[in-house]
C-alpha cells in the first residue's frame, strides 16, 4: 500500500509523462546539435558540403601531389580571394560522387593535375571524365597540368602512368575503361602545362604560371561576364595563356 501511497495520480503522472517527454526532446537536439557541429568541424577540413558554385575546382593524385604542389597551389589561390574546391581522396567527400560531379559542373575553371600515380584512381578517372563532359557541354575552361609526367604517356597509357592505369583496369570492365581512356586522349589535346617542358622542373615556377592564368581568366572585364560572351572569352583566355598546342 505505501509503494501505491508513492505513484503520482493520473494529472500528475501526465506532467511527469509530458517532462519526461520534454527531456527527451531536449536531449535529441542535444545530440542533433552535437552531430551537427560534428560535421562542421569535418568540413573544415575537407568540402562536404558542396557551394552553389566555385572559382577553381582541383582535380588530383593525393598521394602524389596534396601535401606538395597541389597544396601550394590551393593555398596560393585562396589567398587570392578565389573560390577553390580541394578534393582530398582520403576524405569523407570523396565518397559523394554527386557532390563532387555537381561541384565540378558549377566550377568555372577545372584543373586536372595528373601525375604519375593520377592513372591508378578510379575516383580521379571518374572526376576527370566528368569534367571533359562539362566542358564538351557548357564549354568550361579546362587547364590540365602534367606534374612530372609525359603527356603522351598520359596519352596512350604508357609508361609508368600506363602500368598503374593498366592494374586499375582489369578489375573494371571494358566499357568504364573506355570511358577513361577517352577522357585522358581528351586532356592531352587541350593547351596545358608541364612541369618537365613549361617549367624546367621548377615547382615554384609551374604553381606562379597556373596562378597567373587562373587570374587572368577569373578578372576579365565587365563585358566578358554576359553570358553569350562567356564561353568564348573563357575558352580565348585559357588558349593564349597555357603554352601547349592542340595534340590531334
Amino acid at each position: 500500500m505505501a509503494a501505491l501511497a508513492s505513484l503520482p495520480s493520473g494529472s500528475a503522472a501526465v506532467g511527469l509523462a509530458r517532462i519526461n517527454q520534454s527531456e527527451k526532446r531536449k536531449a535529441v537536439c542535444r545530440n542533433s546539435r552535437g552531430l551537427e557541429m560534428h560535421w562542421q568541424a569535418l568540413t573544415i577540413r575537407s568540402p562536404l558540403v558542396v557551394r552553389s558554385n566555385y572559382d577553381v575546382f582541383l582535380n588530383f593524385r593525393g598521394e602524389d601531389t596534396r601535401d606538395g604542389f597541389t597544396d601550394h597551389l590551393y593555398n596560393k589561390l585562396v589567398d587570392a580571394k578565389f573560390s577553390v574546391f580541394k578534393d582530398d581522396s582520403d576524405l569523407l567527400a570523396k565518397r559523394i560522387v554527386l557532390g563532387i560531379f555537381e561541384a565540378i559542373k558549377n566550377s568555372k575553371i577545372a584543373i586536372p593535375i595528373i601525375s604519375k600515380n593520377y592513372g591508378d584512381s578510379k575516383w580521379c578517372l571518374n572526376e576527370l571524365h566528368q569534367i571533359m563532359d562539362c566542358r564538351r557541354q557548357q564549354g568550361q575552361v579546362v587547364l590540365p597540368i602534367f606534374y612530372d609526367v609525359d603527356v603522351s604517356d598520359v596519352r596512350e597509357q604508357r609508361g609508368e602512368f600506363g602500368k598503374g592505369f593498366r592494374k586499375l583496369a582489369k578489375h573494371h570492365s571494358p566499357e568504364q575503361v573506355e570511358k577513361w581512356k577517352e577522357a585522358l586522349r581528351s586532356v592531352t589535346r587541350i593547351k596545358g602545362c608541364s612541369l618537365r617542358e613549361d617549367a624546367d622542373g621548377r615547382q615554384g615556377q609551374l604553381e606562379e604560371m597556373v596562378f597567373k592564368t587562373v587570374s587572368s581568366i577569373l578578372r576579365r572585364p565587365w563585358i566578358e561576364r554576359i553570358p553569350m560572351f562567356r564561353k568564348y572569352s573563357l575558352t580565348a583566355l585559357a588558349s593564349l595563356q597555357f603554352p601547349h598546342r592542340e595534340c590531334m
